[in-house]
């Protein structure tokens, strides 16, 4: 579906503003994904723990399926996750019918609370919390420019809501 009958106007402070969004995401993530290594887990492992923590402090039961969508990946990916976790040690995994039950291990909750730290001391760094006001700010400023480029289209998308 083509949005736009011909190119959209953008201002070259538009386009740094979205060059600049998608910059300081970036950094984020490496910072999560630096933490994350330094508790010994890849950032998707630590969604999960984080995930599964959760829902288990919520008295809810995490299954396998629900995590896929959490992670908003394939099958496969989330089984290989669940898999090398559970090796580790740091995951449970029960067969409930066709449903596969997830609880964090002992160990898992450990594992997991490490992760917690080591993420806060990389947040806590002056450069990556700047980075996230920044990133704040300029998430505001696109949706200005976002909603600005579905004003101008002319195909029937109606213009995004006004707040």
């Amino acid at each position: 579906m083509q949005l736009f009958a011909e190119r959209p106007t953008l201002t070259a402070e538009a386009l740094a503003l979205l060059v600049d969004v998608r910059s300081t995401l970036r950094r984020l993530v490496h910072t999560l994904e630096e933490s994350c290594q330094e508790a010994g887990l890849t950032e998707p492992q630590q969604h999960t723990l984080l995930w599964v923590a959760y829902r288990e402090m919520h008295g809810e039961q995490a299954t396998a399926t629900q995590l896929i969508d959490e992670l908003s990946t394939d099958k496969n990916t989330v089984s290989d996750i669940v898999r090398r976790l559970a090796a580790h040690g740091l995951l449970q995994r029960e067969r409930s019918g066709r449903t596969i039950l997830l609880t964090l291990s002992s160990e898992g909750w450990l594992r997991f609370h490490r992760s917690l730290l080591a993420i806060g001391r990389g947040l806590e760094k002056p450069e990556v919390s700047r980075s996230a006001y920044v990133l704040q700010q300029h998430m505001l400023q696109y949706l200005t420019v976002y909603r600005r480029l579905l004003g101008e289209n002319t195909h029937g998308t109606p213009d995004a809501p006004k707040e």
